[in-house]
């Protein structure tokens, strides 16, 4: 009943059960069912339930949206910000390369085929042939062209995902919010390396200028001593005794 409703075609469902079964798990699924659980032990549904939440909280982030159909891009920006996050839109790659090279993105969403000279394809590999982070940003492609050979094509340019078209936008959403935090994720794990690095670079310049001070102090007390041994009548045996022994250890 529920999937015949064009409102929760796509919403998950789930069905608990007091004991799970093999029949029972079956018939269930084949009735749209997306998960099934038993009311024992209640860990899983619970934390089903809390990764679910997780899941629809709003997205932080900025997303470059390249789409040359004005109704398509308008549509694809309004689903965007509806889970929070903050999208510029280009309808050519001159516009968007503009744009992605004046501001700091999360994801980069484009249509493969684009008005003007140059297609989606053409903005990927000029991010990609970037030798910086910004070269690293996520990337989705949309088209309605879904063959095998042209999304391997993608890929190896260096896409991170396909979309068709027209679009699912639960997929949207979803795709995005996955590679918008691992983005955010990974930015993190960089910020936090080129830190340790500086704090490395601070320790080994420290040690680097005590070692040299300590060198000259080591140096300074080297010539006293032999100064003094030169002049052995103005000092007792035991005086030039010591003084043997701190050029030993020296």
């Amino acid at each position: 009943m529920l999937r015949a409703s064009k409102a929760y075609r796509h919403s998950p469902v789930i069905m608990v059960f007091p004991e799970l079964n093999q029949h029972s798990v079956s018939k269930a699924m084949s009735a749209g069912v997306t998960e099934t659980f038993s009311l024992a032990p209640q860990e899983p549904l619970n934390t089903y339930l809390r990764r679910f939440g997780d899941f629809r909280k709003d997205i932080d982030g900025r997303v470059l949206l390249v789409e040359d159909s004005i109704s398509q891009q308008q549509l694809a920006k309004a689903v965007l910000e509806d889970v929070g996050l903050l999208v510029d839109t280009a309808v050519d790659v001159s516009t968007a390369w503009q744009l992605f090279l004046a501001h700091e993105y999360d994801l980069v969403l484009s249509d493969l085929v684009l008005v003007g000279e140059d297609t989606g394809m053409a903005l990927v590999q000029k991010i990609r042939r970037l030798d910086s982070e910004k070269g690293d940003i996520p990337i989705i492609v949309m088209s309605s062209y879904d063959d095998d050979a042209r999304r391997v094509e993608l890929y190896r340019y260096g896409v991170n995902e396909f979309i068709r078209k027209p679009i699912f936008f639960e997929e949207l959403v979803a795709r995005t919010r996955y590679l918008v935090m691992n983005s955010k994720l990974s930015g993190q794990v960089l910020s936090q390396k080129l830190d340790l690095e500086k704090k490395n670079r601070s320790l080994n310049e420290f040690i680097g200028r005590f070692s040299h001070e300590f060198r000259n102090s080591i140096n300074v007390e080297l010539g006293v001593s032999k100064v003094l041994l030169k002049d052995r009548q103005n000092f007792s045996d035991r005086q030039i005794q010591l003084v043997e022994l701190s050029l030993i250890h020296i």
